[in-house]
């Protein structure tokens, strides 16, 4: 049958290939649904419903009239399909305000639209942890991903507008697939939802629907014929998933009007006036509502819940959530009245400013700033001062940073490579310092990126300056500005001002400041809760880690057992700070805030005060220590577990090099790759060389032989790990030590600042592929023993029931079996001691979902675990420490009754026995603030060392301060495509990461896309260092990848 001009094809897509086959023409136009509805101070979200055809007619057509027009054909069409005829769903969208569109072919808006926002803070270019196939072990653990059925709101993360519901349906590599209140199939590059609803409906009920959406990723191209035809879900098939969420959204607005009075004064009942608070989305909606009259048995029904999230979300800048991790937290952040206050004022001032702009170019020049534009104006005055004479050593830049200094300060014992100069002629105002809090608000910490009102605001500044002509007045624009007003040092890393992160000193958790700074003169009188336990150790404890570590978290020993040469003790010794302190000491409370101690090239925040982890716990002779021990056999086989507290009197402090010449190994890669910046490093006094007694090199050789063994058991179970050359970055301003200290926004006065810190990045030589062998033996004696000492404290756990932050990893049941593909591609090439291409593995991992956590054990695959926790840093690590509590109570526990606690089974409750110091419920709890807090703080950690490998390469590149290679050689381990415009590489000369556009640039380098797998020689052709990317072109295409 012909298609017809005006007509409306339904389409079904059978997923073979990119094809798709015409179902029916239905010769009829979408009817438009629209209403403005609003309610309180707030509008619901603009929606359109275009609503695609469904047939009620068979295969038969009635004839049309032959010349009749389009109108007349809609009149009788209405005439003989009704509203009679429509689904009873229908009437409930016109519920639904729509937008106004100018016709019914019109392209989806960007809610619709697969590609999804991103942003460089969004983007994890990292090699994800992998995963393997836990569904049936613990529901707890499942939940904490989408699943077929679950409703999600798909959001717009740059704007604070209402988001659409939608159905999760399926995730493919990289896209994830909903149907939403529309009636339409979606795509999105990003999974982040920002509020869920688990178990919506029953899958089965999607299962329905998948004959007509897509089964594999969307190109664009597909994208695109998909617009063109309207090829959607026939509306009879998604009738009952649409009716759900359309029930669901008139609740939400029922329950938004019953309690629209405290909703639209939320921000004002819950505030504090200066200190920033959280609340969970239940407890603030008790708080708001009380105990409303649609509460079943105490539970605060979903629609009402949502109702809070939309008035909350609808509220502006008063609150803010993580969008990385709301979805599973549902942690809102309570802005200070002190700081919305400050933001509305200065949203007032530009606003005055621009209307006084406005006058003057009307009237003339001579009409006087009205007092509101004149504190920007005022501001601006200064600010060109300073622009200025910032510009005399520094210039503005393109890449979101200022220049290196002109003046160079070489470090010596008395001076150092930056000088600071405040300039008391030049101070800011009250007024001055709110507009700075106000731009840094925009464009250090993004805390408008979700309200463009406030966005549009800060280009004002920017352009009422004047000096920033043929700059594009963006983010980065506005950050520079801040740097050549000496506000922020011009190599600042904007990584710690993360609102989210809450770092000390980063202004965000004044709360946080104020108890570190208790710390300092309290000793809290701490006692040894397991010292009746303790067993002296007299063996050699080697502590192996690098000279300038201060935390001294792990140790390791080996015991032969007599007369049984095949079988001996690996001892692992972690700090134990735990025994001390109980849950609800002040040092447990910061150490729960911060959750880990965040390492940064400039500087490190530390998760407990110095004084306690270094002065009192760190590991040397005569300390408290809690001890991990297996007994092995020759083959790695695991024969024996237990926990011993204890006490070590035979420190030795060992260096990875002390360790590779006792036992005589030599790398095989000699020297490493190093690229400086800024001048010469300050050279450091070299610790004086170990010397291990024979004994103590044979109980290394020992240890080194037992964890190859355990290594070879782990690769049987599947395990894989990378052998990638780590990238370290070092930063130095001063001789005495590396690191840059303490630094915050000045905004008293004006500064500048001559010099610049020297930058070092040293890498070893890569092999570019991922494997169990090691390329550094000493660093896989010390990964085997920490991982033993997990896998230890895993099982004595499980065995006895207690529940601890188990970790593991599964796989969505939608997804491919990656058992399945490591059999069939990896297996091969281990079993072949070939190495794995990381391209490959990288695949693999993919694959997998997450790594999740649980109260109860997980298997962990891809680390060939049968159960895991982490035990070994809790020095480091909030995660650590409850499972130390959790131990020594069972272990006191044991003690006092006599008998072993194997065989317990208090993990099954949700309430566990009264030693414990945390119950289940406790657990799953603190999970569901543990788990993303750690992905933030892992992501902060690399986006702080990307940031100055980024530094360090554009001063190399453009400003000539280290030679670089004209060309490098890159391997393509993530392709374009699927909403990611670049390949993500690994440069083999620094094994670093980078993107690369996808295609030549013509001639010998003009070949099809990049593929996973390629090896390409490429050149640099952008270094941005407020987005921490560096981009590459490439030239020539050197392998290509058959395989992946």
């Amino acid at each position: 049958m012909p298609i017809r001009l005006g007509c409306v094809c339904q389409l079904n897509y059978r997923g073979v290939g990119s094809t798709w086959r015409k179902r029916k023409c239905l010769h009829q136009a979408p009817a438009l649904i629209w209403q403005w509805r609003e309610f309180g101070s707030s509008n619901v979200p603009i929606q359109h419903i275009a609503q695609p055809a469904y047939s009620t007619y068979g295969d038969a057509m009635p004839p049309l009239p032959a010349q009749s027009s389009i109108r007349e054909q809609l009149k009788r069409w209405q005439s003989e399909n009704g509203p009679e005829r429509l689904p009873k769903f229908q009437e409930v969208y016109d519920e639904i305000s729509p937008i106004d569109v100018p016709n019914d072919m019109t392209r989806l808006s960007s809610q619709d639209d697969f590609r999804a926002r991103s942003s460089s803070d969004d983007e994890d270019t990292s090699i994800p942890m992998g995963a393997d196939s836990v569904d049936e072990q613990d529901e707890a653990f499942r939940r904490q991903f989408l699943r077929r059925g679950d409703l999600v709101e798909l959001s717009n993360d740059q704007s604070d507008r209402d988001g659409q519901l939608a159905i999760f349906v399926q995730e493919f590599d990289r896209q994830s697939q909903y149907y939403t209140m529309r009636g339409k199939w979606i795509h999105r590059t990003l999974s982040i939802d920002q509020y869920s609803v688990r178990s919506f409906v029953e899958p089965t009920l999607v299962e329905e629907i998948l004959p007509y959406m897509p089964d594999h990723e969307v190109t664009e191209e597909e994208l695109d014929q998909a617009h063109s035809f309207e090829l959607d879900v026939p509306r009879e098939v998604g009738a009952k998933l649409v009716e759900s969420m359309v029930n669901f959204w008139r609740d939400s607005e029922a329950a938004y009007r019953q309690h629209a009075s405290a909703l639209d004064n939320a921000h004002r009942l819950l505030a504090h006036p200066s200190d920033l608070r959280f609340g969970h989305i239940q407890r603030i909606t008790r708080k708001l509502i009380g105990k409303s009259s649609d509460s079943k048995d105490g539970e605060i029904p979903e629609p009402t819940l949502y109702a809070v999230h939309k008035a909350l979300n609808r509220s502006g800048f008063a609150f803010s959530f993580d969008k990385r991790s709301y979805g599973s937290t549902g942690i809102f952040q309570i802005r200070p009245i002190q700081q919305v206050e400050m933001v509305e004022k200065v949203r007032d001032w530009l606003r005055a400013y621009q209307e006084d702009l406005t006058r003057k170019a009307g009237h003339g020049s001579e009409i006087d700033w009205q007092p509101d534009a004149w504190n920007v104006q005022n501001f601006v005055l200064k600010a060109k001062q300073l622009i200025s004479r910032s510009r005399r050593t520094r210039e503005a830049t393109a890449s979101g940073n200022v220049g290196p200094s002109s003046i160079r300060l070489p470090i010596t014992t008395d001076s150092n490579s930056v000088r600071i100069q405040p300039d008391q002629s030049i101070a800011f105002t009250e007024a001055d310092q709110a507009i700075i809090r106000f731009m840094e608000a925009w464009s250090v910490s993004w805390l408008f990126r979700r309200h463009t009102g406030l966005s549009a605001l800060g280009p004002v500044v920017l352009r009422a300056t004047g000096e920033y002509e043929g700059h594009e007045l963006r983010l980065s624009t506005g950050f520079m500005f801040l740097q050549e007003i000496g506000v922020l040092l011009p190599y600042e890393n904007r990584v710690k001002y993360d609102e989210h992160l809450l770092l000390p000193t980063s202004q965000h958790s004044p709360i946080l400041e104020r108890l570190q700074s208790k710390t300092e003169h309290e000793e809290f009188g701490m006692v040894d809760s397991m010292q009746h336990l303790r067993k002296w150790r007299s063996d050699a404890v080697f502590c192996i880690d690098s000279s300038s570590a201060v935390e001294i978290d792990d140790g390791i020993s080996v015991e032969r057992i007599p007369h049984s040469p095949d079988e001996h003790w690996i001892h692992v010794h972690i700090a134990n700070p735990t025994a001390f302190f109980d849950r609800d000491n002040l040092l447990a409370k910061i150490s729960g805030h911060m959750t880990e101690t965040v390492y940064m090239p400039e500087r490190s925040y530390f998760m407990m005060p110095p004084k306690f982890s270094v002065g009192k716990f760190s590991l040397q002779q005569d300390r408290a220590a809690i001890t991990f021990s297996a007994r092995l056999n020759t083959a790695g086989e695991i024969l024996e577990r237990k926990i011993t507290p204890s006490i070590l009197h035979r420190v030795i402090r060992l260096t990875p090099q002390d360790c590779k010449n006792a036992l005589g190994i030599h790398d095989p890669i000699k020297g490493e790759t190093s690229i400086t910046v800024g001048g010469k490093v300050p050279t450091s006094s070299k610790a004086r060389p170990v010397h291990l007694q024979t004994g103590e090199i044979q109980d290394l050789r020992l240890l080194l032989t037992l964890t190859q063994a355990r290594r070879k058991v782990r690769e049987e179970a599947g395990a894989l790990s990378f052998a990638i050359g780590e990238l370290d970055i070092r930063v130095y301003n001063r001789s005495a030590s590396e690191g840059l200290g303490h630094a915050q926004p000045y905004r008293h006065m004006a500064r500048f600042i001559d010099g610049d810190p020297i930058i070092q990045m040293r890498t070893d030589l890569s092999r570019l592929t991922t494997t169990l062998r090691a390329s550094n033996p000493v660093s896989e004696l010390v990964e085997e023993a920490m991982l033993l000492a997990s896998e230890v404290s895993a099982s004595w756990c499980k065995d006895r029931g207690i529940p601890v932050v188990y970790r593991g990893v599964g796989r969505r049941s939608e997804s491919a079996d990656p058992q399945a593909y490591y059999d069939a591609t990896l297996r091969p090439l281990v079993d072949s001691g070939i190495p794995v291409p990381l391209h490959l593995s990288y695949k693999y991992l993919r694959l997998h979902g997450q790594v999740g956590f649980s109260s109860q054990s997980l298997s962990h695959r891809t680390l060939g675990l049968p159960h895991f926790t982490r035990v070994t840093s809790p020095l480091r690590r909030y995660g650590d420490m409850i499972a130390h509590w959790q131990i020594e109570a069972a272990l006191r526990k044991e003690a006092q009754t006599g008998r072993s606690l194997t065989g317990a089974h208090t993990q099954a409750s949700p309430r566990s026995p009264k030693y414990l110091p945390f119950s289940r419920a406790d657990i799953d709890l603190i999970i569901q603030r543990l788990q993303p807090r750690e992905r933030l703080i892992r992501r902060a950690k690399a986006s702080a060392k990307g940031f100055w490998y980024s530094l360090l390469l554009w001063r190399a590149w453009k400003y000539g301060e280290a030679e670089l290679p004209k060309t490098f050689e890159v391997l393509v381990y993530r392709s374009a495509g699927s909403g990611f415009k670049l390949c993500s590489v690994l440069v083999k000369e620094w094994s670093a990461f980078a993107y690369m556009v996808p295609s030549g640039t013509g001639g010998e380098g003009s070949v099809e896309g990049a593929r996973e797998g390629d090896s390409w020689e490429a050149q640099m052709l952008e270094v941005n260092v407020y987005d921490r990317k560096v981009v590459l072109q490439p030239i020539k295409l050197l392998n290509r990848s058959n395989e992946g």
